[in-house]
């Protein structure tokens, strides 16, 4: 399917199905804002001169790479446009329900430590022979069609876990480049969403300045850490209301103290109040 990619500044694109195949190959110049998906995002570097930032992380792309972005992770790539920038993209629902939800741990697995898998030659050259078989398969109407789609998009996520599961992939620095102390905060940022988090005690856990961690954080991730920990809240919120937990209970477990700023906040990322939003799922 020869789709684009559109750069928006918060949540980008949307996927109604269980997954979108793209091939695509850009000469114009693009800028992308930071943003994040609902869904899992799997992408076969093929050629250019691409950094891609995903969580405060900045992976450095040779051709062959393949990046895991897993739903709801702060993402954008820098592109250097002295060549074309030649990619392979899988939108995947997390909650693909034509295969086993298990296929999708290599979305976790390996992003606890990096989201970058550098395959070797003869992998590469395996795992874009599953790419293609599964688009081959989802252009072609012959008999079972949907049912061999099915079997190669399944060989292929069976194929990606096993590969993470049977060694360690990790890259190292020059390619990889962040600063340990973000990747702590962010962390520490996730899981704590619930609490206050204000700046000045996330400032004395880290044994910062304020002034120094607000300049810090932006320096390295390209975005405040006011809006960070908003954004965030806001898409646990948007879980949570998916869920079936009503918007007065949602509000206080995402860690905000006033309900108006929340609904506020909500409407303003998500064009909809959280009753709203609420009530579309239920239906």
């Amino acid at each position: 399917m020869n789709n684009t990619e559109d750069g928006l500044n918060k949540r980008k694109g949307y996927l109604h199905q269980d997954y979108l195949f793209f091939h695509l190959r850009d000469q114009e110049s693009q800028t992308f804002s930071m943003h994040y998906h609902d869904f899992h995002k799997l992408i076969l570097f093929i050629e250019g001169s691409v950094t891609y930032c995903i969580e405060g992380k900045y992976y450095h792309l040779r051709p062959g790479d393949l990046l895991l972005v897993p739903n709801n992770a702060l993402h954008k790539p820098l592109i250097h446009h002295e060549q074309p920038y030649e990619r392979i993209v899988l939108w995947l629902n997390p909650h693909l329900h034509i295969v086993s939800e298990d296929c999708m741990q290599c979305f976790y697995t390996s992003c606890d430590q990096s989201h970058l898998l550098r395959l070797t030659t003869k992998n590469q050259k395996h795992f874009r022979h599953l790419l293609e078989q599964l688009e081959t398969s989802q252009k072609d109407n012959l008999f079972a069609h949907e049912l061999l789609e099915t079997v190669h998009l399944t060989q292929l996520l069976i194929w990606l876990n096993r590969y993470i599961l049977e060694a360690n992939h990790s890259v190292t620095s020059p390619d990889i480049v962040y600063h340990p102390r973000i990747t702590q905060l962010i962390d520490y940022i996730n899981i704590n969403l619930e609490k206050p988090l204000p700046i000045s005690e996330l400032a004395t856990t880290f044994y910062l300045s304020k002034h120094y961690l607000m300049h810090f954080f932006k320096t390295e991730t390209g975005y405040s850490l006011h809006q960070y920990i908003q954004k965030k809240r806001l898409i646990k919120a948007s879980h949570l209301l998916q869920d079936g937990i009503p918007p007065s209970e949602v509000y206080i477990s995402c860690g905000f103290t006033d309900y108006s700023q929340f609904a506020r906040a909500f409407k303003k990322e998500f064009h909809t109040t959280p009753k709203a939003y609420l009530l579309q799922y239920k239906n």
